[in-house]
């Protein structure tokens, strides 16, 4: 009967050897599975802090463009308060050229009657 046994026991060893095989087989894939996933995990990281960063220039470059608007902005309200202030002096230059052509109206009116007054007063 140990003869007939003997093929049996050859399969069964024979199969030992195969679900070491693959035991080990398995074991060097789950550790490459935790690999991956560790590299997975780092890729992830890095992804995160590459996105933070990216939203705060995002937000670093929305604030550029709102402080470029509201300069922009105070520019303009310069600009149209340069171009009022030179209406008024415009306008105050005309004022005064005006009041010193009639000074000078009356200026000469004032001297003709003065040498009126003094050719009477020579009579």
């Amino acid at each position: 009967m140990a003869e007939q046994l003997e093929p049996v026991k050859k399969r069964e060893e024979e199969f030992r050897a195969e679900i070491l095989t693959r035991d080990g087989l398995i074991e060097r894939q789950r550790l490459a599975m935790e690999e991956l996933k560790a590299d997975l995990e780092e890729v992830k990281r890095k992804l995160n802090d590459e996105s933070s960063q990216n939203n705060k220039m995002v937000d670093l470059r929305l604030d550029f463009e709102a402080k470029i608007d509201k300069k922009e902005i105070e520019i303009h309200r310069l600009k149209e308060e340069v171009v009022k202030q030179r209406d008024e002096i415009r306008g105050k230059d005309e004022a005064i050229k005006a009041l010193t052509m009639t000074l000078l109206e009356k200026g000469k009116d004032n001297q003709k009657l003065s040498e009126m007054i003094i050719e009477i007063k020579n009579h």
